[in-house]
């Protein structure tokens, strides 16, 4: 996998190679993972689909992902599609109001996180925020 979304002000860009995170779980016998955090610039939605196996077979994973509705509409992919990506996961979505975490904001719609700049934390299984 390939990607560049991106050039810098000179206007140049560079492609470099890449592998899924399926592929490298499968290929270094990697069976859980706790958490992934995930700053790539609108590639997210590369990730998730590259990623989904992975992302499925875990029972209490916890994702940190940064959301820009501009970047990723920048790079071609839609929001609210990488919005109901995740849910379908089965991801519980939040948004940290402090660091460390403390009481972060339950996400209920995605009207909600459709014009922020930020990292929010998806949570699937059995951890919760006390």
């Amino acid at each position: 996998m390939a990607s560049n979304y991106f050039t810098n002000k000179a206007g140049q860009s560079e492609t470099i190679e890449l592998t899924s995170l399926d592929e490298y779980c499968t290929e270094q016998n990697i069976k859980k993972i706790n958490c992934i955090k995930v700053d790539i610039e609108g590639a997210e939605m590369d990730l998730l689909e590259r990623a989904e196996k992975t992302i499925q077979s875990q029972n209490d994973l916890i994702l940190i992902i940064e959301f820009n509705s501009q970047i990723i509409c920048k790079s071609g992919n839609n929001p609210l599609y990488m919005y109901e990506k995740l849910l379908s996961f089965g991801f519980v979505m939040y948004t940290p109001k402090e660091v460390p975490l403390k009481n972060p904001h339950k996400v209920t719609s995605f009207k909600e996180i459709s014009n922020m700049e930020g990292n929010l934390i998806y949570i699937v299984g059995t951890q919760k925020f006390t």
